[in-house]
């Protein structure tokens, strides 16, 4: 230990006759390590390496009065105390403290998960994550919790679970007060903004945690399915999917017996019937005024209570109604870093991304031409086959996608302004 000592200060001491502390006046001198034969371009490397051997620590944090061997250790130590995150994903825009995090975070976008755990299937983005979880297997779990011995893999675990017991609750919803023993708030936002990004592939019901798709799904198993023959879409019930079939079909069954229009579902011709009765069968208790259904008298509600429960995840602004906070969300655009194309929603970013990753499971039988999405293989497969299953309710032309049909409608409606014109 002496000698390391009496080593380091020698080479302090070399700096100052020779003028070596200047890194510059001989950069392609290299400089050994008289204790492990590490070499080093620098001379001021090599005295911070041979603190790992000294045990020096000179560099004190001023916050926690903890040492470091380095400068620069103690600067990425005190972005602990600072929340300082320097280190930003352009896909998401979320911070980190430290780079190696927001490489694994990056892995999350692109859906790599290079780590396979040797035991189960399971695979991770990080090294790190894969340490932890092989603990599972193991049984490694040196965290004991002291209120009812319950034993855990990692410190920070135990921390959250000793908050069952102290009734610690440190995170809350700014908008609605609510409070959580875990940083849970992006999750619990998504009850503000309405945002459902976990579909049921059968009966496209929506959720906010992919734990609840997952305990849903189970619902569907030994259950018949009904198939759409044009999309492949699964229903529940045959109802379901006669519905579903009339937005291939352009079919409206329910007629008004007062008026022109026509309407898909039974429930939606009902509350159209109100608008030729008057009804209005929901009151607001503040003023008194009548709706016809009960999702207007809620939003109306709101002009009284100034609630505001749907909130934008990028500012953080809150709207009445979830049509402002959808047409609010078109000012912001999610750009893409591999390519630079702006989308509307962070959720469609992240489907996005996948076209830039190399997993396209999903191959065209014709042409061998692969895709990251079922979706967009299925449209592709129209160029062979030839199907159109979108037909135009005016003129019968049949178009292959959903979006060529919108556009060709609007040929109608500029026809029919003109009619008007002439006449």
């Amino acid at each position: 230990g002496d000698g390391l000592s009496e080593q380091l200060q020698e080479l302090a001491a070399s700096d100052v006759v020779s003028g070596e502390g200047n890194d510059a006046a001989d950069p392609t001198k290299p400089h050994k390590c008289p204790h492990c034969g590490k070499v080093y371009r620098f001379l001021t490397f090599l005295r911070t390496h041979m603190r790992t051997h000294t045990g020096e620590r000179p560099f004190e944090c001023s916050v926690c009065a903890k040492n470091f061997a380095s400068k620069c250790n103690l600067k990425v130590h005190m972005r602990i105390h600072t929340e300082e995150k320097p280190y930003r994903c352009t896909v998401c825009d979320r911070g980190f403290k430290y780079y190696n995090s927001l490489k694994a975070h990056m892995n999350t976008h692109l859906e790599e998960k290079p780590f396979k755990c040797s035991l189960c299937p399971k695979e991770f983005s990080t090294d790190h994550l894969l340490k932890l979880h092989m603990k599972t297997h193991t049984g490694d779990r040196a965290f004991v919790c002291s209120y009812c011995s319950k034993a855990f893999t990692q410190k920070s675990i135990l921390r959250i679970h000793m908050r069952t017991h102290t009734g610690e609750k440190p995170y809350k919803c700014s908008v609605c007060d609510k409070d959580f023993i875990v940083k849970n708030h992006l999750v619990h936002m998504k009850i503000h903004t309405g945002e459902r990004p976990f579909s049921c592939s059968v009966c496209s019901k929506g959720y906010i945690q992919k734990s609840h798709l997952k305990q849903h799904m189970k619902t569907h198993i030994g259950k018949r399915l009904f198939t759409c023959s044009v999309c492949a879409q699964n229903f529940t019930t045959n109802n379901k999917l006669r519905l579903h079939m009339t937005a291939h079909t352009g079919e409206k069954p329910y007629g008004c017996s007062l008026c022109v229009k026509r309407f898909t579902v039974q429930g939606t011709l009902k509350q159209h019937m109100m608008t030729h009765t008057g009804e209005k069968p929901f009151k607001c208790d503040y003023c008194s005024k009548e709706f016809r259904s009960q999702g207007d008298l809620n939003r109306h509600v709101r002009t009284h209570t100034g609630e505001k429960p749907f909130r934008c995840s990028v500012c953080a602004k809150n709207f009445r109604v979830q049509s402002d906070l959808k047409r609010h969300m078109k000012t912001h655009t999610f750009s893409c870093s591999a390519c630079a194309k702006g989308f509307a929603r962070d959720r469609q970013l992240k489907e996005h991304m996948k076209t830039h990753s190399e997993d396209r499971p999903f191959a065209c039988s014709f042409c061998a031409k692969s895709y990251s999405q079922m979706g967009n293989l299925r449209i592709h497969m129209r160029i062979h086959t030839g199907e159109r299953p979108y037909r135009c309710s005016v003129c019968a032309s049949d178009f292959p996608q959903k979006s060529s049909l919108k556009r060709h409608m609007s040929t109608h409606t500029c026809s029919a302004v003109t009619m008007e014109t002439q006449v």
